[in-house]
């Protein structure tokens, strides 16, 4: 269950590049890991206001590792046209479902509401 901003921000990274949420957590090397776990430091660090510690928290690294994949995607983006749009793309998709999460919670919203005044306009 994805119950906060940050882990949405991960889960949509890993799903973008098909790894696991746990191993991307994980002290493993392997470069696809790596690179999700840059991409998502990135973006957690560009659209939050997590500080660079909070982040590396989430996904068991420390601040002086976020901040290297900060610079790394930033040098990457700059090189290649086509990571910049990755990233860009990836950004849209976890924007669209934090949109979506906060439409449901409006809805719910005002659905308590008219309950509550339903409910009032029945009182003695």
């Amino acid at each position: 269950m994805i119950n906060t901003f940050p882990e949405l921000i991960l889960s949509k990274v890993c799903e973008y590049y098909n790894v696991d949420k746990k191993k991307v957590k994980s002290l493993s090397r392997r470069a696809d890991l790596v690179k999700a776990r840059q991409v998502y430091s990135f973006i957690c660090s560009s659209i939050t206001e997590l500080t660079r510690e909070r982040v590396g928290e989430i996904i068991n690294r420390d601040h002086s590792s976020i901040s290297h994949a900060i610079s790394k995607i930033n040098q990457l983006t700059d090189v290649y046209p086509g990571f910049k749009t990755e990233i860009k793309h990836i950004t849209d998709l976890i924007e669209s479902c934090s949109c979506t999460i906060e439409v449901k919670d409006v809805n719910l919203l005002l659905q308590a509401e008219m309950n509550s005044k339903f409910l009032e306009s029945w009182a003695i």
